[in-house]
């Protein structure tokens, strides 16, 4: 199902409605009448009931009127909105009074949307069907297929959201070149292939490419449109993700997101908008309404759940394994408070005042060998008695 018609998101007062630009030939007239938002004077955005869901309440009276009988037909409320399954939340009393139904995570929602434009620029989804679809919706005659000089064969025109060769070559460089600091992302380097496929990589690994690592690689590819479109993109998702909100800055970043939405929808074709693309916008008014999305998304779950899974040791039973280990880990962590001339081999549970380190660093995994030359090991016993404080009075 594919998403399209993003200007209908913008107001008159848009830039692009006020200058008369259309998109893929339609002309973008003002704000459509199923906008989920609109202004108030106590409140930056006021949200209002959509017309589904009020179609979606009518549908559960016209149900139970008619005892249960299927609908669908010219008398179902919902026969013109589009919806074939009624959920049974619809028939709570309060369901259609409530602002968020379905909170949307963040954290799986960056990672598709990375994974599709990813294969998107790298020619991946760039196929004959989504080239017919162009040429069936009559827009972008310069990217429809050509025949070919065989029978039966066809030519699809270079895209200018489609990275050539060499621009290739520069995207893995750049990712395989990258210095972080430790800990900070997971390997990149041995993650991308020859042909821009990442494997083996977490949801945290995802949301550092989109959010600094993305823009910073396509800042020397790609035209200027689709350049602008996908920094844009990444922009909205650094606004997504900040600690603290502005209630004033969410009609702005609204607009931002919309318009960032329109630009995407001029440079990719239809096939790129997905479900996946469209929800950017609901993100927006989500954080708007729920505040900040480090209390919701799934980053500390999907942790927690890798930490019950570390307690299975039968596999035949592994919520019974679950259940010990944690059992056992509460219990060792609430001895472990009246237990103060005990060598502890790990930290305390609840201990907050206790040291990590000079700069907060948390030391992880195993060491590595490594052989010093003779010039970075006089370095380093340079750099030991210079600043060392056992040393101090013998330097003075």
């Amino acid at each position: 199902m594919l998403q399209l018609g993003g200007q209908r998101l913008w107001e008159r007062m848009y830039i692009y409605v006020t200058a008369g630009i259309s998109v893929d030939g339609i002309p973008i007239v003002g704000s459509s009448k199923h906008s989920m938002v609109s202004r108030s004077t106590d409140r930056p955005l006021q949200y209002k009931q959509d017309a589904t869901s009020r179609a979606m309440h009518k549908r559960v009276s016209f149900l139970q009127e008619s005892h249960g009988r299927r609908g669908g037909g010219e008398g179902d409320p919902i026969h013109r909105t589009g919806v074939k399954r009624l959920s049974a939340l619809y028939m709570l009393p309060y369901w259609q009074d409530l602002l968020i139904r379905h909170v949307l995570d963040p954290m799986h929602c960056e990672k598709n949307i990375y994974e599709n434009v990813m294969k998107k620029i790298w020619g991946v989804r760039d196929t004959l069907k989504a080239r017919l679809d162009l040429k069936e919706a009559n827009i972008r005659p310069h990217l429809h297929p050509l025949p070919g000089r065989k029978h039966g064969y066809v030519v699809l025109p270079t895209a200018p959201y489609v990275l050539s060769k060499e621009e290739k070559a520069k995207f893995i460089d750049i990712i395989r070149n990258l210095k972080t600091p430790i800990n900070y992302a997971g390997q990149l380097a041995k993650c991308i292939a020859s042909d821009g496929d990442l494997k083996g990589l977490k949801s945290h690994d995802y949301h550092v490419l989109m959010q600094q690592l993305f823009p910073l690689c396509v800042r020397i590819l790609l035209d200027r449109d689709t350049r602008v479109a996908i920094m844009r993109l990444s922009r909205v998702f650094v606004q997504l993700c900040v600690k603290s909100i502005d209630p004033s800055s969410m009609e702005q970043l609204l607009k931002y997101t919309a318009e960032t939405l329109c630009k995407l929808e001029k440079v990719f074709p239809p096939s790129f908008f997905d479900v996946m693309s469209h929800l950017p916008i609901h993100l927006v008014q989500q954080l708007d309404i729920c505040g900040p999305v480090h209390t919701r998304w799934m980053y500390p779950i999907e942790r927690y759940l890798k930490r019950l899974k570390g307690y299975v040791r039968q596999r035949a039973k592994p919520e019974e394994s679950m259940a010990r280990g944690y059992t056992i880990e509460e219990a060792l962590g609430f001895c472990t408070e009246y237990m103060q001339d005990c060598e502890l081999t790990r930290r305390r549970i609840w201990d907050d005042e206790e040291e990590v380190g000079a700069k907060n660093e948390v030391v992880e995994g195993t060491c590595r060998y490594r052989l010093l030359t003779s010039e970075l090991r006089a370095r380093i016993h340079e750099f030991v008695l210079t600043n060392a404080e056992p040393l101090q009075s013998y330097r003075e």
